[in-house]
């Protein structure tokens, strides 16, 4: 187990970000109970396996190598917070477009440890054929946020869509580094237990991390097609095809799978060779 807890802390390292106490709980590879776990962690740091130290009311860990990290997580923690309250007066309208289901922090804000070179993530779950018309809605949003907010509207990025239909993770990207990025997610709103469905969509996550716990328990997660009105099927058609024209003309990367589209331009899995 020792080696376990240190493979986390490991991972965590590449983003220089020193996890807590639940944080590594939660990403563990083996199942085990809290207080043995706890205790573990204890014995780690008593024998100086790893290092230690209190920071905004709870206890972050890292490996002894890696613990000169600390002193610019602080940086960027305190950094994070302030773009998350820039940001939230924002996103505070998102929440009004009728098609959207959920919206949450992605990346390396849900971790609220960024730099200035870093991004705000938005990962965007929609109603079933409308993730085209809410990405077109919320392009022509940042546009207005960027006359308003310059700062802000630059550095937001609306990189994942999901639709409600579509929320299992698609084979070929379950891995640890997609599973860590939905676990860390923070929604900023969510409408009918949305995130939660999305964990049950995604059991494969239990494969990895033995230790979570998915607490939407409805015997059938698969959704009830609802027919779009015929106006907004053909609005949708449209508008994907001027986004698609636009991205192609910008080289912009993205994969369409239809229910799913992921706008990501730095593949970070196989940076960490997962």
């Amino acid at each position: 187990m020792e080696k376990d807890v240190i493979s986390v802390c490991r991972y965590y390292a590449f983003f220089f970000y020193p996890p807590t106490e639940k944080e590594i709980y939660t990403f563990l590879p083996v199942k085990v109970q809290k207080k043995q776990y706890k205790s573990i962690l204890e014995k780690m740091v008593q024998k100086d396996q790893l290092w230690r130290k209190s920071y905004d009311d709870e206890f972050r860990y890292q490996t002894q190598e890696n613990k000169r990290a600390f002193a610019s997580f602080t940086r960027k923690h305190a950094l994070a917070k302030q773009w998350v309250k820039e940001a939230n007066k924002y996103m505070k309208i998102v929440k009004w477009i009728p098609w959207v289901r959920l919206l949450g922090f992605s990346g390396s804000l849900s971790m609220a440890s960024v730099t200035q070179r870093s991004d705000i993530d938005l990962f965007v779950v929609t109603s079933f054929g409308s993730i085209w018309t809410v990405r077109f809605l919320l392009m022509l949003y940042k546009q207005v946020i960027r006359v308003c907010d310059p700062h802000i509207g630059r550095l937001l990025c609306f990189n994942i869509f999901f639709d409600e239909t579509g929320l299992a993770v698609r084979k070929h990207k379950q891995n640890i580094y997609i599973g860590h990025e939905i676990l860390q997610m923070k929604p900023l709103f969510d409408k009918s237990q949305t995130y939660e469905k999305l964990l049950a969509r995604n059991r494969w996550l239990k494969h990895f991390f033995p230790n979570i716990r998915f607490r939407y328990h409805q015997r059938d997660n698969k959704y009830k097609v609802m027919k779009q009105p015929k106006i907004l099927s053909v609005i949708e058609v449209i508008l994907k095809k001027i986004q698609q024209w636009w991205l192609l003309r910008k080289k912009y990367t993205y994969i369409d799978f239809g229910s799913q589209v992921w706008l990501i331009q730095d593949d970070f899995e196989k940076n960490l060779q997962i």
